[in-house]
């Protein structure tokens, strides 16, 4: 018995030790387990956290190659848009194409003044998109490229915004502001269809942009920006037909060409497009883009015949991948070789170059030839590639050692001691020649100025214009004031609060209108020589609408400042409608609307607007002020101001037709408003002529014979004056601001509405309604009862308002950006 108890005994204690290391064992896995979790909801915290932070600059490099750029995919011929990728015909062509063989070295400099020592904390700040919104904007971009406007929206997403993304964050730093010149961001604008009207001819125009170095008052071209299919110019395509070349030995056709001479004819005439564009916009500087190659082009402004050109083919230079590990010092990564790294560097490049005048552009326009299409070019069959296997890509000798070091590291002792910011900013006699022509004072900050004043630029580098001119102590020119050209025009006094009035005369005007006319027209029209004397005294603004070009004007012999609006060949009616409406209109001139001194015609020698379009005529105003949306001034003054203006423009039987914010000036100089731009116009009421003596009799029977005459001519007149009140409430009601009280946003369904109270001027509340009502917005006010409060809005807060809005969901967008709390001020 004693031997069973024992062995009893034993069995449980085993038992129990059994039962406490599993129960060990257990409590061990469970905190294993437990540990675990932790450990996988910190990595899934921590991934979540690097998906949704923001990224620095070398991320934000790698993710838009890695998650945008590596998306494109060329289409087929068979499934794409037809038709030829050169449009050369009655362009400024080169006279030869070379290789950009110091295109490496300068790019290489623009990212060592960038990542400098006094930069680094800066570059290295998180300032970009977040890595989950680029991998949500990459699924959009991964499709094939079948078209024109398939590559515009490829380029806009993977390379332009992020482009734009990084030299906006830059303009934050003082620093990098005053090394670049940058003036706050830059602006790709497409002008494929600018001052033109509707192509009709079978070739389209080509897809065309000018990019623009854009601040609050200021606007300077930079460089230009064509794009071309991938299908229509293959890579292939580039391979075979890009290398140095003369172009009168290729632009005609001859017998029996071999492929590589038709490929090199198509490249040169997709080379001449763009290069056309910059010698009329005056930049030294742009690019030809197929989403999978870029074209980076450059001329030397005193050798415009001669195109430099590299070839950067990013998916090839680069890979799939960057070779960025998150290390900053990692001189393995082809961050620089990326297509965003690539157009960054030469956009910071271009922007520091200041843009050419237009006598420079008239001189380069003449030592230029035009590509001529002959019969036989229009018939010859587009180069067909696509059956064929690609050829091997072969990168530029120039580019093999630049995508082998890599400029885009920090933290490095060598980058460092070998970078030296002040010194690249100049020229040295040993640099290559191809650099020779860089502005060393063009990275200076540029002053602000205001709407009134404009900039007397300087003269290109190494050389000096013989034009000093009336300017003021700070280097700007004032506009002529109103009263002044008014004085000018009729023959009336001096206004000595003009700014030039010094170099107009005494007491009186030196001279004339009609001489102010002749001697501005032979300045103009000057026999050029030596493109970096005088300038013409008419430039670019860089400001257009859809018919009309702005361009500054000086006669620098008096001093007279003023801009003229020039129309393309195409629209000259509606100059011509435009200068008969100023006309009808002298009473008001200097008042309520501009000055006008009348037309000008400088066909003979037409003015290049941005390399948009030739400009024959000007039409010759006194500078107008400020956009009323951009002056500091109470909005009830403006609102009365305009009021009183357009009221003026009506009483003279004028209806404006496009009386929008974008054509009221305020006027510093006679504190009201300035109506511009009358190319729409249209004159409803002529002025009645005085009723002569007449006989008690005839007078009777001209009644007798006319009431009918006199009914109908009441009614034209009611309707004539109910088109004026309409168009001043429209007009009001698009200036006047209005408090906005949102009581529900709701977007999920297709019947569903936004509901928003408006509180605005009872005087203006039509007006309001009837902007409204031009937005496709249902409108009416409270007490009438028109569009009545919906059910489920009969909790909002009370209103002291007499406008009542409802907002459809397809402009939730415009509203969800000023919030949705009460009192919000908007504008309808």
């Amino acid at each position: 018995m004693a031997d069973d108890e024992i062995q009893r005994l034993r069995q449980l204690l085993e038992d129990e030790k059994r039962r406490r290391q599993e129960a060990e064992q257990a409590q061990l896995e469970a905190e294993q387990a437990q540990l675990e979790a932790e450990q996988a909801q910190l990595e899934a915290e921590r991934a979540l956290e690097e998906q949704i932070r923001p990224l620095t600059l070398f991320e934000y490099l790698d993710a838009c190659h890695t998650y945008l750029f590596s998306g494109l995919v060329p289409g087929t011929l068979g499934h794409s848009t037809k038709g030829n990728a050169e449009n050369a015909d009655g362009k400024l062509r080169p006279h030869r194409i070379c290789e950009w063989l110091s295109f490496a070295d300068e790019q290489t400099k623009i990212w060592s003044q960038l990542l400098n020592e006094e930069n680094e904390g800066f570059i290295m700040q998180r300032k970009f998109d977040s890595l989950h919104a680029i991998i949500a904007m990459g699924k959009k971009t991964r499709k094939k490229i079948h078209s024109e406007i398939d590559l515009r929206y490829f380029q806009r997403d993977a390379v332009t915004t992020p482009v734009v993304s990084v030299i906006e964050a830059f303009f934050e730093n003082e620093q990098l502001q005053q090394l670049f010149g940058l003036q706050g961001q830059i602006t790709f604008e497409n002008h494929a269809n600018t001052l033109t009207t509707t192509p009709t001819s079978s070739r389209p125009l080509a897809d065309e942009f000018c990019i623009y170095n854009k601040g609050e008052n200021v606007k300077i071209p930079a460089f230009i920006g064509e794009l071309k299919p991938p299908h229509k110019l293959s890579l292939e395509i580039i391979q075979n037909g890009l290398k140095e070349m003369e172009l009168a030995e290729i632009v005609e056709r001859g017998d029996d060409e071999t492929e590589e001479i038709r490929h090199c004819r198509l490249v040169a005439a997709v080379i001449t497009q763009a290069f056309s564009y910059m010698i009329k916009a005056g930049v030294e500087y742009g690019y030809v883009s197929t989403g999978e190659a870029f074209i980076f082009l450059h001329f030397k402004a005193d050798e415009p015949g001669t195109v430099y050109y590299y070839l950067s083919v990013p998916g090839n230079d680069v890979g799939k991948e960057t070779g960025f590990t998150g290390e900053a010092e990692d001189h393995e990564n082809r961050l620089h070789m990326t297509a965003v790294g690539q157009v960054l560097a030469f956009a910071l490049r271009a922007i520091r170059t200041i843009p050419h005048d237009q006598r420079w552009k008239d001189w380069a326009a003449s030592q230029l030839n035009m590509w001529v299409v002959t019969e036989e070019d229009l018939h010859s069959p587009t180069p067909e590639n696509d059956e064929k296997p690609p050829t091997p890509y072969r990168p530029l000798k120039s580019a093999r050692e630049f995508v082998r070091k890599s400029p885009v590291r920090t933290r490095s002792k060598t980058a460092r001691s070998t970078c030296k910011p002040t010194s690249l900013l100049q020229n040295s006699s040993g640099e290559d020649d191809n650099d020779s022509e860089s502005d060393p004072n063009s990275s200076r900050k540029r002053p602000r100025r205001s709407a009134d004043v404009m900039v007397a630029a300087p003269p290109p580098p190494n050389r000096v214009s013989s034009y000093k001119g009336p300017v003021c102590k700070d280097g700007t020119r004032r506009y002529c004031t109103q009263k002044c050209l008014l004085g000018l025009l009729n023959g009336g006094p001096l206004d000595r609060a003009c700014p030039n009035a010094q170099e107009h005369g005494t007491e009186v005007h030196k001279i004339d209108h009609t001489t102010f006319l002749s001697l501005l027209m032979a300045q103009i029209l000057q026999e050029i020589k030596d493109p970096w004397s005088q300038p013409l005294g008419c430039e670019s603004l860089h400001r257009h609408g859809s018919r009309g070009a702005l361009f500054e004007v000086i006669l620098f012999q008096y001093g007279y400042t003023l801009v003229g609006k020039g129309f393309p060949l195409e629209f000259g009616p509606y100059l011509r409608h435009e200068k008969a409406l100023y006309d009808h209109l002298q009473p008001i001139q200097g008042v309520h609307i501009p000055v006008c001194l009348g037309t000008i015609d400088v066909s003979k020698r037409p003015m290049f607007y941005d390399g948009i379009a030739d400009i024959p005529h000007l039409l010759l105003l006194a500078h107008a002020g400020t956009e009323i949306s951009k002056c500091n001034v109470a909005e009830t003054q403006i609102v009365s101001a305009v009021s009183e203006a357009l009221q003026a423009v009506h009483a003279l039987g004028v209806l404006h037709r496009d009386a929008e914010e974008r054509n009221m000036f305020w006027s510093e100089e006679g504190e009201n408003v300035l109506v511009i731009d009358f190319e729409r116009a249209k004159i409803l009421r002529r002025e009645r002529a005085p009723l002569g003596n007449t006989s008690p009799n005839q007078k009777r029977k001209r009644v007798s014979k006319s009431m009918d005459g006199e009914t109908k001519l009441a009614v034209r007149q009611k309707r004539i004056d109910a088109k004026f009140e309409r168009e001043l409430q429209e007009t009001v009601g698009v200036i006047t601001h209005v408090t906005i009280c949102f009581c529900k946003l709701k977007e999920d369904s297709d019947t569903s509405v936004v509901a928003a109270y408006g509180a605005v001027d009872p005087n203006f509340a039509n007006g309001a309604f009837l902007r409204a009502r031009k937005l496709r917005l249902a409108c009416g006010t409270i007490e009438s009862g028109f569009g009545a409060m919906p059910q489920r809005n009969r909790h909002a807060p009370p209103l002291v308002t007499t406008t009542f809005i409802l907002l459809h969901p397809r402009i939730f967008p415009i509203i969800r950006r000023h919030g949705n709390e009460p009192g919000i001020n908007s504008k309808i």
